[in-house]
Parts: structure tokens; sequence; C-alpha cells
């Protein structure tokens, strides 16, 4: 009992020194902040952004990393700052949106805007790429082949494939601070489940939740048994997070539930990436 104690009070002096450090240190950056305002130092600003979201990274708090973004409102600032604090700011402010769940591309009028200033040159380096795709889909997808069975397994609504992938590259994920994130993609992999039991009722407005029960058995081996009160529960909060259209309700036949469905009760929403098959 000592000895759990003791360790107890070590995690705990361990935390508060991290917590202390971590508040130190964005007073030092948001001190700095003041000062580049003050002397307008452009140049200096995203830096200063993108070392304050690190800290919050460093953390695992998300949410107080959102308050960073702030300098994108800032006219002409991304552009006018160095190409590395730029590519630095993008890929923390794209981990900011994969964790609240934004799962959308980036501004599409703004790249409309661009595409209208380009060269005839530049157009012919953007058609040249189309007529190679296969040539540079297979390089692609040998460079990044850790997210290979990622994404066939989200599309698929394979469940099983999904873990295994987690398993697979689980230090990948880890070391590039993903893997807090990969219980999104687990919502999307049991969304694009329940898509295809609806398709295999033909796309029926009334689907018994035992139906889900059995995909979620085959789809899950680890989780073989599910109760239809945990059935319920994913599909509820599926619902409730706007993935699926939909009300489930007690039926006729006692404990028996089942769902009613809107007619598209997938659709994806505006400028969502399509995960769907």
């Amino acid at each position: 009992m000592k000895k759990k104690a003791k360790d107890s009070e070590a995690v705990k002096r361990a935390s508060h020194a991290q917590e202390t450090l971590e508040s130190k240190s964005l007073q030092i950056f948001q001190e700095m902040g003041r000062e580049i305002n003050l002397q307008n130092m452009q140049k200096l600003k995203l830096l200063n952004a993108n070392q304050q979201m690190k800290i919050y990274f460093k953390g695992f708090k998300f949410d107080r990393a959102a308050d960073c973004d702030k300098v994108e409102k800032e006219q002409n600032l991304l552009f006018t700052s160095p190409k590395q604090d730029q590519v630095t700011y993008h890929y923390y402010k794209g981990r900011i949106l994969i964790f609240h769940s934004k799962f959308f591309y980036k501004n599409v009028q703004e790249h409309k805007k661009a595409y209208h200033v380009l060269d005839k040159s530049q157009n012919i380096q953007f058609l040249l790429i189309c007529f190679w795709e296969d040539i540079q889909k297979k390089k692609l997808i040998e460079q990044f082949k850790e997210y290979d069975l990622l994404c066939t397994s989200v599309r698929q609504g394979n469940i099983a494939g999904l873990q295994e992938a987690i398993d697979k590259y689980r230090q990948i994920w880890i070391k590039r601070s993903l893997l807090i994130l990969m219980d999104q993609l687990k919502v999307l992999c049991y969304r694009n489940l329940c898509r295809k039991v609806w398709l295999i009722n033909q796309k029926s407005n009334k689907i018994l939740l035992n139906q889900f029960q059995k995909a979620f058995r085959i789809s899950h081996p680890q989780n073989n048994n599910p109760t239809i009160s945990e059935v319920c529960c994913i599909i509820a909060n599926l619902i409730y997070l706007q993935l699926i259209q939909g009300q489930i309700y007690l039926n006729n036949v006692k404990d028996v539930y089942a769902i009613t469905l809107s007619p598209d009760p997938f659709k994806n929403r505006p400028n969502e990436i399509n995960w769907q098959n």
C-alpha cells in the first residue's frame, strides 16, 4: 500500500511539474506575442502561434490550441510568413479540424479563385499529373502504405480491419500524435457498416436493430456477441452526431427495437469528404 501511495504521489508531482512548465512556456510565448504585435513584426507572428500550438498539443489540450489560429484572420499574414512556418501552421490546423470531426476540404472558393490566375504552363503541369495518375498512384501507395488498410477499412465498414491497421502501425500513429484521433475513424467505420445494412435491406425505411447486431458481430470478431443495448447505443450516437438521419423506437413486439430512416439517411453533409463506397 505504501508503494502504491508513493507511486501515486510521484505521478502527481510529475504531472504538476509538467503543467507548471507548460504554463511558464506559454506565458513566455504570449508575452513575446504581445511584443511582436507592438513592433508589428509580421514574420514572427506565425512562428509564435506555431510554438504555442505545439505546447498545447504536447499536453493534449486540443481545444485550447484552436485559439492560436486567429493569425489566419490577419490579411496576407500566411503569404508573407516563411514557407516552413506556413507548412507547420497548416499541419497543426489540420489536426485541430480532425479532432473536432470537421472532415472538410480546404476552402473551395479560395482554390477556384487561384485557378483563374494560373498561366498556361501551370495548367499543363496539372494536366500531366492527371495523365500520369496510374504511375503516381502506385508510388504514393508505397510511400504511405500504413494509410492503405486504414482508409480501405473505413470505406468498407470493416471494424476488425480498422483495429488491425491501428494495432499494426501503432508506433507510427503514436509518433505522429494521431493515435488519439483514431476513435473518430471508428465512428465513420460504424456509419459505413450501417449503410451496408441499409443497402442490403433494399433501402427500407424501417429496419430491426437485430439486423445491425448481426452486422456488428461479423465485422468485429473481438466483440462477437454485442447486446441489443450496445447496438442501440452506437446507432443513437451516430444519429446524435448527424451521421445517420433516423429515429429508434420500440416495435409492437415486446423488446424488439427498430429504426425508422429518412429517404436518404446517409447523405453527406456539404463539403464533407466522401468516405463511402
